[in-house]
């Protein structure tokens, strides 16, 4: 019996990187998956290659723009319609809006960088959580970067990365 055999996972940010690999580990191990991105091309050749390479036909991708609460609420309802609740919500999506200092950044940048890497969570935590609580089990899993430390280059990355840090 495989680990999450039949449990329902969402994943934020799960056409590429890490949050693709997230997406290939729950399938893998018999998970229905949920996952979002904002690249509908690649979203649906990764819902395609993971359902393949899995074996598991449980695997959807919904695209989300995570900057954009309607279409954040919109992602909850169609997630919430693929699944009665959910066991585990993966807040992955993370993106540096633009590289350089404090000074190459306007005010737009940083609302992007908040909107996506850390609103998007909350919002997602709020849209799922109350299935968790209802059943009275679940997790929630919000990744965050040792960048989040600092690091020269990647100012709006960092700063939002920080928010999930101990």
């Amino acid at each position: 019996m495989k680990e999450f055999q039949n449990r329902n996972v969402v994943v934020t940010g799960g056409a590429s990187g890490i949050g693709k690999g997230i997406v290939e580990a729950f399938a893998k191990e018999g998970a229905n998956v949920v996952f979002a991105d904002v690249n509908h091309k690649l979203g649906l050749l990764t819902q395609a290659e993971v359902s393949e390479k899995s074996r598991n036909q449980n695997v959807y991708f919904i695209e989300v723009d995570m900057r954009n609460t309607e279409d954040i609420s919109g992602f909850i309802e169609r997630a919430n319609q693929r699944m009665p609740y959910v066991d585990v919500l993966v807040n992955n999506v993370g993106v540096n809006v633009k590289s350089g200092d404090i000074l190459s950044h306007d005010l737009k940048d940083f609302e992007d960088a908040f909107h996506i890497n850390v609103f998007s969570a909350i919002a997602c935590i709020q849209g799922f959580l109350p299935s968790m609580q209802r059943r009275k089990k679940g997790a929630i899993v919000n990744i965050a970067s040792t960048m989040g430390y600092g690091t020269s280059g990647f100012l709006s990355y960092s700063m939002t990365k920080e928010a999930f840090l101990p």
